[in-house]
């Protein structure tokens, strides 16, 4: 039976330039769309987001960044609605979030 090697055995053909444009090809595949929000769903983020500073309660929130969804928990430390911010106090570290890449908010 014959064993092939793949991708593996045309590597030492490949340039460097090469490689690099075959990672971030590989790398693009996993990239994620933002989610579009509609208005009466971006209120109820603004509604957990407001219960959750009256109930000093920690919450979970999913966002988007860098072409990725990814989920932080922590207790809210400021709304900043100037800079259209949220900053979380995450055991000790601050996490500064924008609304616009909010997904979902929730009370942990």
């Amino acid at each position: 039976m014959i064993h092939d090697r793949g991708r593996i055995k045309w590597s030492p053909f490949l340039i460097p330039e090469h490689k690099k444009r075959i990672a971030e090809f590989y790398e693009a595949e996993n990239d994620e769309a933002q989610p579009e929000l509609d208005e009466q769903y971006k209120d109820q983020l603004q509604t957990t987001l407001w219960e959750a500073i009256e109930l000093k309660a920690p919450i979970c929130v999913t966002y988007y960044t860098e072409r990725r969804q990814k989920s932080i928990e922590g207790l809210i430390c400021k709304i900043d609605k100037h800079e259209k911010m949220l900053t979380l106090d995450c055991d000790g570290d601050r996490a500064r979030i924008r609304f616009d890449s909010l997904i979902s908010v929730r009370l942990v």
